[in-house]
């Protein structure tokens, strides 16, 4: 074998050994890349469970908050006919 013939299939080993160390490499990364995407995919998924909770709680609030609205109005109604009649007893006009 001449010096040519030599270098040309230690040429071709070197290129098979590193495209065979590239898919090796590739498929290394591809299964971090998976295990990444399905952390980040898992963590989504739980921030959407967690909005929903916030929306379910901020729906029963607003229910709340009208019961109270509706309350506070009564009793206002109830203060200002309260007034009207403490002042009528009392011989007080309006406006004095």
């Amino acid at each position: 074998m001449n010096g040519i013939t030599i270098g040309v299939i230690c040429s071709v080993v070197g290129a098979i050994i590193g495209v065979l160390g590239f898919a090796r490499y590739s498929k290394q990364d591809t299964k971090e890349e998976t295990r990444s995407f399905t952390r980040v995919e898992t963590k989504i998924d739980l921030m959407g469970v967690d909005v929903r909770d916030i929306k379910t709680k901020i729906d029963v609030q607003t229910d709340t908050n009208a019961v109270f609205e509706h309350r506070l109005t009564k009793i206002e109604e109830s203060t200002k006919s309260a007034h009207h009649r403490l002042n009528d007893h009392l011989g007080i006009k309006e406006g004095e």
